[in-house]
């Protein structure tokens, strides 16, 4: 594989990535206190807060235990998983729906399904890579939080923080070799400030955030990559 320009940068996290929830409150406000990031609009506040136009989901594939060994899914979207368990799928196909379906699902066959947190499959990742190549034609940043470094890396975490390079724009199997870290990034982001790719450490989505005709170059049911309205913004708390 030839060389590729790629480094470890000392550039910051622009702010809009920066976010300081702590100066902020989330509006509507909860009506209790049974939260939880497998809700995607409420992982969606958290992970993006609301600066673009429009935002897509990307849900992480479902795999499953079979005779205590982890089995990766083949396929890429939820409407195989549901029919390999024989849960009946209609042709119209969209979020709410398949979050619908997911907990009949996992209600079933909770012992078996595993969702992968913090990543989704190498053949998502690289579709949004492709993607992003067709729409960027400038070096592109690559954030990892620590708990990614820690996890999949052997950088002296006791060191750093976190990590942020710059490059072209890699497929998943190049950036863990120019990165040494066996992970996605935690963001991706240029200097434009006009789109990110995010996910968290804990949670089975990659979301997506840019002008509408950005984001819908990404929308693929093939790679479960959909639209997604925000419910939640953050507001400025009073002083």
């Amino acid at each position: 594989m030839p060389s590729k320009k790629f480094f470890q940068s000392n550039d910051k996290l622009p702010q809009f990535l920066s976010f300081d929830f702590s100066e902020y409150q989330i509006y509507p406000k909860f009506q209790n206190n049974n939260l939880s990031f497998y809700d995607y609009y409420l992982a969606l506040a958290n992970i993006i807060p609301h600066n673009f136009e429009s935002y897509a989901i990307c849900l992480h594939p479902i795999g499953y235990y079979q005779n205590e060994q982890y089995i990766e899914p083949k396929i890429n979207n939820r409407k195989s998983i549901f029919k390999a368990f024989e849960i009946s799928v209609n042709d119209e196909i969209n979020l709410d729906y398949l979050c619908d379906l997911e907990s009949e699902l996992f209600q079933k066959y909770s012992s078996l399904l595993y969702t992968s947190n913090g990543d989704c499959s190498d053949v998502q990742f690289n579709f949004m890579i492709n993607t992003l190549k067709n729409l960027v034609d400038n070096e592109i940043y690559y954030y990892y939080e620590l708990l990614k470094i820690i996890s999949y890396s052997e950088y002296d975490y006791s060191k750093i923080s976190e990590l942020l390079f710059k490059g072209e724009i890699l497929t998943h199997q190049e950036l863990q070799q120019h990165s040494k870290i066996s992970t996605q990034p935690t963001i991706l982001f240029d200097d434009s400030e006009k789109w990110v790719i995010a996910t968290d450490y804990d949670t089975p989505y990659t979301f997506i955030g840019g002008e509408k005709y950005f984001v819908e170059k990404f929308l693929n049911s093939e790679y479960d990559i959909y639209p997604i309205t925000p419910k939640y913004q953050w507001v400025k708390k009073y002083d």
